[in-house]
């Protein structure tokens, strides 16, 4: 359940809910000391595993009373931990960039439709168990992981695709041009969620997520996105960049 700090008048003046954050067993999450505010402090991304040794303990990990390690703590090798995808919170994951209506691919675009997801977080993230869906179509990720600040690319069919990508996990719902709620969720919340609907949809390129927005910046609109200008490898003329950088 959610931990609060109350006032003597019983005001809340901050609340974290550790729901989902996996604690280790042996030591404390520390708040990144260059985050030490009421609104970070609610995200996972900015909690990690201390690493020094606490004194006049044994083995178990902190640093009560004193300033905390930042994230993540020198020596601990990100590369390492896998988060699961009920230990991420909204916003952890974002939808970066889409192919609605390839071209390439003989009229039929189930063979050429995609989903770019990029992990916002310092650490491998393994997506098996969570949940996409596309309009009303539900799909349960099997597969997924994502390498720290990385991408990972689902399909709408890994047994018949035209441009060869390297597939994370296929989803059974199709894209429409006509635009589509789109969730990416865990047991709590929805990690990443972009609504397309009335969006002009182009055909034969993708469409890419602005890569100079920050997420706070974010308006959820057409505005933030625009239409992929190169063709990317194992495509003829359809353009985009999955698993890379937009």
């Amino acid at each position: 359940s959610p931990l609060s700090l109350k006032g003597p008048t019983g005001v809340v003046l901050d609340a974290v809910d550790f729901r989902g954050f996996n604690p280790p067993s042996d030591g404390s999450l520390q708040l990144d000391a260059g985050y030490y505010t009421s609104e970070f402090n609610d995200q996972r991304i900015h909690w990690c595993p201390s690493s020094l040794g606490i004194p006049g303990g044994v083995s178990d990990l902190g640093t009560p009373g004193e300033e905390n390690d930042g994230c993540p703590p020198a020596g601990i090798d990100t590369g390492s931990v896998t988060l699961t995808a009920d230990d991420l919170l909204a916003g952890e994951i974002e939808i970066t960039e889409m192919m609605v209506d390839p071209s390439d691919c003989s009229g039929v675009d189930a063979a050429g439709e995609y989903i770019e997801f990029r992990n916002l977080t310092n650490f491998n993230v393994d997506l098996n168990g969570s949940v996409l869906s596309i309009g009303s179509h539900q799909t349960q990720v099997h597969g997924g992981v994502l390498p720290p600040n990385g991408y990972a690319v689902a399909v709408r069919s890994n047994s018949f695709r035209c441009y060869g990508l390297t597939a994370a996990f296929e989803f059974g719902g199709a894209l429409s041009s006509g635009g589509d709620l789109i969730r990416l969720s865990n047991n709590f919340a929805d990690l990443a969620a972009i609504d397309t609907t009335g969006w002009n949809i182009p055909t034969g390129s993708a469409i890419q997520l602005d890569p100079g927005l920050a997420p706070e910046d974010y308006t959820g609109t057409r505005d933030d996105w625009c239409s992929a200008s190169q063709v990317f490898d194992g495509a003829v003329t359809d353009r985009g960049s999955p698993g890379e950088d937009n």
